[in-house]
């Protein structure tokens, strides 16, 4: 005897029509450039982060033994001393030249952030003072910074360093890839809600007065295909639709994404990744005004558009 009867009701299928086979097709070669040129760009063999574990500086025994010699050496013993400035930091170089003690204290301290990611600002700004600069940014890509909540600016900051140091150590791809994740948000965080990511900077004026061509870049890592080498650098839509924003040359991008979208030699998969680009775009307009004009603009040009564009923009309202 059945007890109850199953309602199938609740269960349904969804079907796909196609409207002719899958197929593949090529990239215009101008497009195939971009990625190419995206490649040239960001060494697909460089990484930013070297470290494969998360340490603490806390746990650096060396580096501990350095701050309670200079807590007992320059602040008589008293518990108040919790950051060494800049006067605390000289007087460990200048100890480093002449002290035993101390320089085997510095050197076992940088082996173990090295080692083990147990570094920290702290210890960076110290080693500045000794070691090369070469040496200073390998402890910075040594240890990985993760966000405790969605505020927490600590990951982009430490990216930042990395950056900057970079380019005084003449390290271009670790510069480049440093940067480009800081445009596009790519870090560690526990939790990530969009009411923080107003705060985030693309800083994309910052590569635009390198003379680096940014268009060219950003736009080139947002192309998905099958050939693409494995660690090609992928940007986020939304980041990069936003970093244009800021752009000095945001006229030439809109001309260009536009042109893309209505580009009946691109495929459709692209189409709509670009649609999504530009549509952040103007989501990200500083004046409203010129947000609600992008807006109904692109609106307008997307009714002459494929379905598939069309649906891109319905799904975003």
């Amino acid at each position: 005897m059945i007890s109850h009867l199953m309602d199938f009701t609740q269960y349904y299928i969804t079907a796909i029509l196609l409207d002719k086979p899958f197929s593949s097709l090529l990239l215009p070669k101008e497009y195939a450039k971009m990625i190419q040129y995206v490649d040239c760009m960001v060494d697909t063999c460089s990484v930013v982060m070297v470290a494969q574990k998360y340490g603490e500086e806390d746990n650096n025994q060396a580096f501990k033994s350095i701050k309670e010699y200079v807590r007992k050496q320059k602040h008589n013993g008293t518990s108040e001393f919790y950051y060494m400035d800049s006067v605390d930091q000289q007087f460990i170089h200048d100890e480093y030249a002449t002290n035993r003690q101390v320089r085997k204290w510095m050197d076992d301290a940088v082996k173990n952030a090295l080692d083990s990611g147990n570094g920290g600002c702290e210890l960076e700004e110290v080693a500045r003072n000794i070691y090369s600069m070469d040496t200073v940014l390998l402890l910075m890509r040594s240890r990985i910074v993760v966000g405790q909540c969605s505020q927490d600016r600590a990951p982009i900051e430490h990216a930042r360093n990395i950056a900057v140091m970079a380019s005084q150590a003449h390290q271009w791809p670790v510069f480049i890839r440093a940067h480009l994740d800081i445009m596009n948000d790519r870090f560690y965080r526990n939790t990530d809600g969009s009411y923080a990511q107003a705060g985030r900077g693309t800083y994309l004026r910052e590569l635009e007065v390198l003379d680096i061509p940014t268009q060219q870049l950003l736009l080139g890592s947002i192309f998905r295909g099958t050939d693409i080498p494995n660690k090609h650098y992928y940007g986020n839509l939304g980041r990069i639709g936003r970093a244009f924003t800021e752009s000095a040359k945001a006229g030439e991008f809109e001309k260009q994404v536009k042109k893309m979208i209505k580009d009946k030699n691109l495929d459709p998969f692209n189409q709509c990744l670009f649609s999504m680009v530009y549509y952040s775009y103007c989501n990200w307009q500083s004046n409203a005004a010129d947000m609600v004009a992008k807006l109904t603009d692109f609106k307008k040009d997307v009714t002459a558009c494929p379905a598939y564009i069309r649906a891109v923009f319905r799904s975003e309202e």
